[in-house]
């Protein structure tokens, strides 16, 4: 039985991580609000029954903006910097208005965006966090960071198909989108969308050919897509990368032997 486009690539710990645990991605930034994150059914409460929205929580006068000579984007860096010191020791109210503080002193501040996203999640507001990564992408569209982010959110919460969707129309521009296209990638192969695994993973061999876990996601989507000559070739540029595990090595010289 064939392992999915994630089960064959090895697992965190191993020389070769998955698609997914190998991307280098906004959530290793995060700080230890991930660790709050809610159960998949506590994930995003339901419109009726849930406490009011993210950005309602905050009692009028409670958010004081620094005023001074200083610049307001220095003065959002300042903000950002006691958020994550409030976020690290667990005061996440005043962490989230700390973010929101910095955000409105600078809406291009990728970093506070991000961790405002994710502090909203790891509280179970879902529509929030995404609600907040989409006015980043107003104010910086070409950000693929916010895109990144919004994916993983949506896959974390049991929407992986909406999650393709958001990174669906992802150029192949690297690096500069290389972590939002290895999840694509996968994400690709696990819904279905062979095609779209195929043009995504052509992509990264093109821009490093030495990636093995690369070249047996593209044999993988060829095989599925019945390009079964591009299948093979595509297995043995994986077996030139060292780095592979034994079980990967082991799965591609069944599937050379089968094809």
């Amino acid at each position: 039985q064939e392992p999915s486009a994630r089960q064959q690539e090895p697992a965190a710990g191993e020389q070769e991580p998955s698609a997914r645990q190998q991307e280098p991605s906004a959530g290793e930034q995060e700080p230890s609000a991930w660790q709050q994150e809610p159960s998949a059914a506590q994930q995003e409460p339901s419109a009726r029954q849930q406490e009011p929205s993210a950005g309602k929580q905050q009692p009028a006068g409670e958010m004081t903006i620094e005023r001074s000579s200083t610049n307001p984007a220095e003065l959002a860096s300042r903000q950002f910097d006691r958020g994550m010191r409030a976020l690290e020791a667990g005061r996440t109210r005043e962490a989230q208005e700390r973010f929101q503080e910095a955000l409105l002193l600078n809406p291009s501040f990728v970093e506070a965006r991000e961790q405002l996203a994710v502090l909203y999640f790891s509280q179970g507001f879902l529509s929030d966090a995404l609600r907040v990564l989409e006015q980043g992408l107003d104010v910086s569209p070409n950000e693929g960071r916010f895109l990144l982010l919004q994916a993983r959110l949506l896959e974390r919460s049991d929407q992986a198909a909406l999650a393709l969707e958001v990174l669906r129309p992802i150029p192949i521009r690297l690096p500069q989108y290389a972590d939002a296209l290895i999840l694509r990638g996968a994400l690709a192969s696990d819904e279905g969308d062979f095609e779209l695994a195929i043009t995504t993973y052509e992509g990264l061999v093109a821009w490093r050919a030495q990636e093995g876990r690369w070249w047996l996601g593209l044999g993988i989507a060829y095989e599925q897509n019945q390009q079964l000559e591009d299948a093979g070739r595509a297995y043995m540029q994986a077996l030139n990368d060292n780095r592979l595990t034994q079980a990967s090595r082991d799965f591609i010289q069944q599937r050379l032997e089968a094809l």
